[in-house]
């Protein structure tokens, strides 16, 4: 049966046809940030006289305290669909990562562990949680259920591994580590097997983040003399200098379009946030308080499939039927037990095929009749 990227389901059969609905899009709602609509930039600020997590929108806008703490409250992470932020904190008296809805509400201790737990990223399904923990007496990888079960360390090595960041397919996991000497880039599968250098650099490289398409990792490195933001393919070739400025510039962060990646600078002679497009042009800055602004996150806000379009025979029964189990439906199944060679075939290939294709990207319907069921 052919199938598209569209999500085919076949919504009736009935004796006079077939119904079968396209709705654009992957066909599941809300199940990764990739690709998506720019929301609203979460980001650290110290200028309330201790460090908070703000919210602002894309262009600096409206900037909103969300956590209103006494502790030490930063490195925001917003979960794929967009309603949650995981942050590290200090509340409780130790680094702790919590998790909180998108407007502050709620906020819950989810690692629980008397070491230090901090630099949290979400994975592509929203399930799991990875981050850095000293719990073991140094700096380790660790992933953990969202909720914060089953902790584990994914590094187990005697360097300092920190900063991990969650590829958009969710089969590898980038961080920052030490073992060869200076800070480089890793990338590791997500169960933590075979991890590779993939900077290799004189200088030190940090803080990697993926593009949304997971060609590209954004990073801070200093091999220019000072900390810039270099991007570089997943495979750690071509690594080019975005921002060629004398001073600061650190913690990229992509836009869950792809075409914009928001950073910290003290260009400007304090640390705020700035924006530029992924190819180094138009740099902006977004704030300009007194105080540490950075640790810049974007929020994703994920496509939903248009609202499908249907057409229903008369005698068609109204009860769903995938297109995977359409075969077991007694009118597919006369179809199939039809000699291939027979002109009055549903379709002109011989594999009882109901689900049309239609061109992607599309709302449509097609309705398929067969001349055995109406004679």
């Amino acid at each position: 049966m052919r199938r598209t990227s569209i999500g085919w389901r076949v919504v009736a059969v009935g004796a006079a046809g077939i119904v079968v609905s396209a709705a654009a899009g992957s066909g599941v709602a809300g199940s990764s940030a990739f690709p998506g609509e720019n929301g609203k930039i979460a980001f650290m600020s110290g200028r309330d006289g201790n460090d908070e997590i703000y919210v602002m929108d894309a262009d600096g806008a409206d900037p909103t305290n969300l956590t209103n703490d006494a502790a030490l409250d930063w490195q925001p992470s917003f979960s794929p669909d967009g309603t949650r932020i995981a942050f590290a904190t200090e509340r409780d008296g130790n680094s702790e990562i919590y998790v909180m809805g998108a407007d502050g509400s709620n906020p819950t201790n989810v690692s629980n562990d008397p070491a230090d737990d901090y630099e949290p990223s979400w994975s592509p399904d929203g399930s799991r949680i990875v981050f850095t923990s000293n719990r073991t007496g140094d700096s380790e990888i660790y992933v953990m259920g969202a909720d914060g079960s089953g902790p584990t360390n994914l590094t187990n090595d005697a360097a300092a591994d920190y900063w991990p960041t969650w590829s958009p397919d969710g089969d590898r996991i980038a961080f920052t580590s030490d073992r060869a000497g200076n800070d480089e880039i890793f990338v590791m599968g997500a169960d933590g097997s075979g991890p590779t250098n993939l900077t290799n650099a004189a200088g030190g490289d940090s803080s990697p983040t993926w593009s949304p398409d997971g060609d590209r990792i954004a990073f801070t490195s200093d091999r220019a003399g000072n900390d810039e933001i270099f991007v570089m393919g997943a495979d750690g070739s071509a690594p080019t200098n975005l921002t060629n400025e004398p001073t600061i510039d650190y913690l990229p962060d992509w836009s869950p379009d792809g075409s914009l990646i928001a950073f910290a600078s003290i260009r400007d002679g304090d640390v705020e946030v700035y924006v530029m497009a992924a190819d180094g042009t138009g740099q902006t800055r977004l704030t300009d308080q007194l105080g540490v602004d950075y640790q810049p996150a974007w929020q994703p806000i994920p496509d939903e499939p248009e609202p499908s379009t249907t057409t229903t025979s008369t005698s068609a029964p109204t009860d769903v039927v995938d297109c995977d189990d359409f075969a077991t439906q007694p009118e597919a199944q006369a179809e199939l037990d039809r000699d291939p060679t027979d002109p009055n075939r549903l379709d002109g290939d011989g594999d009882g095929v109901a689900c049309e294709d239609l061109p992607s990207g599309t709302s449509a319907v097609a309705v398929v009749v067969s001349p055995r069921f109406t004679g």
